[in-house]
């Protein structure tokens, strides 16, 4: 299989080709990681513009060997691509699963210099009063180093200080900074109530993400299912500002995490019902095969197996080559006591 010309080992200089450095922080049992190696890295035109244009290395991240590179880049999750310039100064870093169409674009903006860490670092710099920029560089900060953390935290209330009293933006910022103190003070209370007084901003749902991952990190699964199911129930009282394929995404997100802690599972059920209802006659195989697998997957848990396999089949039919599906039906299968 063809793929992206990987380099050895990250010289302590960038090579001095006029090219940028890509380094891919990758975990071996993420699944977004593998899925970048699998579909985007593969890809015939993210191969020849990797060859023309980026010295590209790539370092497991989570290996003992390379704990002081983590420490270098600040490394905290995976998938982490970071981007240096010729000097060695962070550009930019993508943190998530992207198909190739998308990768190249974010690639192809970074090489131009648009909305980076850098550009905006120097934009502010330049223009200390532009909310905008300091709003953009306050979001890309948040992703190079813990939340809480001063540089953030410094950067969150000077957007505070920049937008006026009740916007959008300063309640976006806030929210930002309570986020930081949450992290601080190992305590989600000042952020929770400060969502509940928000009025139905699109960014109240991260926020409310942000206390899921505090409860996770606690693992306090009573407290992160209670509150799941309130988020769940906040965001489809306001479904018409998301769009048609968020729903039954966020639906899906919080229905197989109930699956994994054993929690409000007939909650979890209704809702993902709910959810395949409301997909898009349209919508790609994928992601009707994954919510539909997540329905099954519940069914199993509550002991309903012969349902579980019957959905279990509707999404092999939808998604003939992925093994994933097959080894879903053995699961089922085994504990029915059936072959297959």
């Amino acid at each position: 299989m063809n793929e992206i010309n990987w380099l050895s080992g990250i010289p302590e200089n960038p090579p001095d080709n006029g090219k940028m450095m890509m380094i891919d922080f990758y975990g071996k049992t993420s699944s977004p990681c593998m899925k970048l190696f699998k579909v985007t890295f593969t890809d015939s035109a993210v191969i020849d513009y990797a060859a023309k244009n980026l010295n590209c290395y790539k370092i497991e991240a989570w290996s003992d060997e390379n704990a002081d590179y983590r420490k270098k880049f600040n490394i905290f999750s995976v998938p982490t691509i970071l981007f240096l310039d010729e000097e060695g100064k962070e550009i930019e870093r993508l943190t998530q699963f992207m198909p190739p169409e998308k990768f190249l674009y974010q690639v192809e903006r970074i090489a131009r210099g648009e909305d980076t860490y850098l550009s905006l670092l120097k934009q502010v710099d330049e223009n200390p009063l532009d909310l905008d920029a300091t709003i953009k560089l306050a979001e890309k900060v948040a992703r190079m180093e813990l939340r809480g953390m001063e540089r953030s935290q410094d950067l969150w209330m000077r957007v505070i200080d920049l937008a006026a009293n009740g916007t959008y933006e300063r309640n976006y910022g806030k929210m930002n900074y309570f986020a930081g103190i949450m992290w601080q003070s190992e305590n989600p209370e000042q952020l929770i109530s400060f969502l509940d007084s928000l009025p139905d901003y699109p960014f109240v749902a991260e926020g409310m993400k942000w206390v899921l991952e505090f409860y996770q990190y606690r693992k306090d699964t009573l407290a992160e299912a209670k509150y799941y199911a309130y988020g769940v129930e906040r965001i489809l009282q306001s479904q018409e500002k998301f769009s048609e394929i968020d729903i039954p995404k966020m639906i899906n997100e919080y229905s197989w995490r109930m699956t994994l802690i054993g929690q409000n599972l007939n909650d979890a059920l209704d809702k993902i019902q709910y959810a395949i209802d409301k997909l898009p006659p349209d919508e790609e195989a994928y992601w009707r095969a994954a919510i539909m697998d997540t329905e099954a997957e519940i069914h199993w848990l509550l002991g309903n197996t012969t349902k579980a396999l019957e959905i279990i089949e509707e999404c092999i039919k939808l998604m003939p080559d992925d093994s994933y599906y097959e080894g879903q039906k053995e699961k089922f299968a085994k504990t029915a006591g059936v072959e297959v």
